[in-house]
C-alpha cells in the first residue's frame, strides 16, 4: 500500500485524473450491467438497468454524474438508500444533465452543482469511504439534485428553440431517442435501446430541408415547393426546431434529402424490407406518416405535443 501511495505521490495531476476516471468508469461498467438483488422487484431493477444506459449516453466527456450515481447505488446496496430513492435519483440526475447541456452551463458551474450533491450525500474530503461502507442509518436523496422553478423553465426554453442549432447532432439524435423510447414505455412496450440495433444505425433528418432556411440567400433555387411554407424567416424559425426533426435510418437519411414533403413520406414509409426494419419502434418519426402536409401550423401543434412529452419524461413542471 505504501509503494501504491509513494507512486501515485510522483504522478502528475493529470495522470491521477485519467487513473481515478479509469477506476470509476470500471466500477460503474460493473454496477451497469448488475442484477440489484437488493431492489424489491425485478421492474425496480429493470428501470435501474435503463437509467443507468440512459445516463451512459452522455459519455466521457460529460461524466460529472457518475461519483454520484456510483455514490447512489452503493448506498442503496448497502441498504442506506430506498429503491424510491435510487429511482428518483437517478431520473433527477439524468434530467440534472439534460438542464445543463440545454441551457449551457459552464463547467464551473456544473462542477459545483455535482459536488453540493455529493455533500448532501456524505461524500466529504475524508469520509467518503467510511460512510459507503457504513449500514447505520438511511440517507435521503439530495436536494441539489432537484431543479428549481427557474432552472425548468429555462430547460423548456431551451427546448423550445433551434435545438439542433445549439446543440451537437449526437446530442440532439440522443435527445429524440430518449423522447421516442418515453412514448414506448408509455404505450406499455418493453424498454428498447435504439443504439444497440447496429443494423439500423439512427441519424437526425430534417422535414423541411435546411437550404430551404439558407439564411445566406442565393439559393432559393433548390427549395422548390418548400418555398410555399411560407417566408424565409418563417423557415428560419422553424427548421432546427424539435417539431421538425425526425429520427431516421442512416440509409434513408442519405436518400430522402430535399425531397418535397410527399415525396419524403412515400420513401420514409415505403414497404421494403430495408425500411420496415430501419422503422421499427420510432413513434415519433411514424406520426409524420399521418400529415397531410408540412406547415408552420402543423409543425406549432406538433412542437407543443413534443414539449409535453418532454414536460412528462423529465417532470418540467
Amino acid at each position: 500500500m505504501q509503494a501504491i501511495r509513494r507512486q501515485l505521490d510522483e504522478m502528475e495531476e493529470e495522470q491521477c485524473i485519467r487513473l481515478a476516471k479509469y477506476i470509476l468508469l470500471k466500477v460503474y461498467s460493473e454496477m451497469e450491467y448488475a442484477d440489484f438483488e437488493r431492489a424489491a422487484s425485478e421492474a425496480v431493477s429493470a428501470e435501474v438497468r435503463y437509467l443507468l444506459r440512459v445516463l451512459g449516453r452522455f459519455g466521457e466527456k460529460r461524466d460529472e454524474w457518475r461519483a454520484v450515481v456510483l455514490a447512489m447505488l452503493l448506498l442503496h446496496r448497502n441498504n442506506r438508500f430506498s429503491d424510491e430513492s435510487l429511482l428518483v435519483g437517478l431520473a433527477c440526475a439524468e434530467r440534472l444533465m439534460w438542464c445543463s447541456m440545454l441551457c449551457k452551463w459552464t463547467l464551473k458551474k456544473r462542477r459545483e452543482r455535482w459536488l453540493q450533491v455529493l455533500h448532501e450525500l456524505g461524500c466529504v474530503r475524508g469520509s467518503t469511504y467510511a460512510l459507503l461502507r457504513s449500514r447505520t442509518s438511511i440517507v435521503q436523496r439530495p436536494p441539489a439534485l432537484d431543479l428549481d422553478a427557474e432552472e425548468k423553465a429555462a430547460a423548456l426554453a431551451a427546448l423550445d428553440g433551434p435545438v439542433y442549432k445549439e446543440l451537437t447532432k449526437a446530442a440532439t439524435r440522443q435527445l429524440l431517442m430518449r423522447l421516442n423510447e418515453f412514448v414506448l414505455k408509455a404505450s406499455g412496450s418493453t424498454y428498447v435501446l435504439y443504439e444497440e440495433d447496429k443494423s439500423a444505425p439512427l441519424t437526425v433528418e430534417h422535414v423541411l430541408p435546411q437550404v430551404a432556411a439558407d439564411p445566406e440567400g442565393g439559393r432559393e433555387a433548390a427549395v422548390g415547393e418548400w418555398g410555399a411554407f411560407g417566408p424565409k424567416e418563417e423557415r428560419v424559425r422553424w427548421v432546427n426546431r424539435l417539431a421538425n426533426l425526425v429520427l431516421l435510418s442512416g440509409k434513408t437519411n442519405s436518400q430522402a434529402g430535399k425531397l418535397a414533403f410527399q415525396e419524403k413520406k412515400e420513401r420514409y414509409f415505403k414497404p421494403n424490407k430495408v425500411m420496415a426494419k430501419s422503422f421499427t419502434n420510432i413513434p415519433l418519426t411514424d406520426m409524420m406518416m399521418h400529415a397531410e402536409e408540412w406547415t408552420p401550423a402543423v409543425l406549432e401543434d406538433r412542437q407543443q405535443s413534443l414539449l409535453g412529452l418532454a414536460k412528462n419524461c423529465w417532470q418540467l413542471y
